[in-house]
């Protein structure tokens, strides 16, 4: 009868521990990604994650963008953050970044105008579709 030498003995041991290895690191990569993406952005149930709309705009200058819901009852503006690009320039870039909350399912336009708050010229328009689901999740698709 043979008997078995070290190196031998410890390769199922070995191939176990690689594979718990790669079970961790999945665990931890994936999980904490779907967490991420799931916190901040709703996900619709197709896996879409457009709940966000982002413009932007220069510091500095008369324009500003306005919005307008169709029916603000489907849903509504939760959050919006400004970012500065470069705060040393003056009239930098501004990203602006608007998180749109579902309130009851259904499907709503949002129109975002970017004008003049001075004399009320409008430069630019942005249509886009709202969808809320059962679970008041929300996707968005720009219609321009």
């Amino acid at each position: 009868m043979k008997q078995k030498t070290s190196k031998q003995s410890n390769l199922p041991k070995r191939i176990i521990i690689a594979l718990a290895a790669i079970a961790v690191i999945a665990v931890i990569a994936f999980g904490v990604t779907t967490a991420i993406v799931r916190s901040q952005i709703p996900v619709f149930d197709d896996g879409s994650e457009l709940s966000v709309i982002e413009l932007t705009t220069n510091g500095g200058v008369s324009y500003e963008w306005n919005y307008e819901f169709e029916n603000s009852d489907i849903a509504e503006i939760a959050d919006k953050t400004s970012n500065v690009r470069d705060p040393e320039v003056d009239g930098g870039v501004v990203d602006l970044r608007y998180v749109i909350k579902g309130k009851k399912p259904g499907k709503t336009k949002l129109i975002f105008r970017y004008g003049s708050f001075i004399d009320g010229r409008i430069e630019e328009t942005r249509n886009y579709l709202i969808e809320v689901n059962e679970k008041l999740e929300v996707r968005v698709t720009e219609q321009n």
